[in-house]
């Protein structure tokens, strides 16, 4: 099942003050495309590590209407911190950077 609305973010491993952080939002086939200065115009050549939050707003019986619902994060927590995310992508400066394709089984 494809992850809708997960927020993925690049963190570059050799940060500076003039350094972006592309970020995208996935679409209802879990396809994105990252931004780092405009919209969907991709990410500047570099190492990066990759953060991934898919999060889901509780619904059903047990939420009534008018709760307060903390949405949660159906991925592990280690995919949210840059430090300790498994997850990195390199994108080189050649301008023909194949897809970033980002896999998580659900157990």
């Amino acid at each position: 099942k494809p992850a809708a609305n997960a927020y993925v973010t690049l963190h570059p491993v050799a940060p500076s003050p003039t350094a972006v952080t592309p970020t995208a939002r996935t679409d209802a086939d879990g396809r994105f495309r990252l931004t780092s200065f405009d919209t969907g115009d991709g990410v500047p050549a570099g190492e990066y590590k990759v953060t991934v939050a898919w999060f889901q707003v509780p619904t059903g019986p047990a939420v009534r209407e008018g709760d307060a619902v903390q949405p949660r994060n159906l991925l592990p927590a280690r995919y949210l911190d840059p430090d300790h995310t498994p997850l990195t992508a390199t994108v080189a400066d050649t301008g023909d950077t194949p897809p970033l394709v980002l896999e998580v089984t659900r157990k």
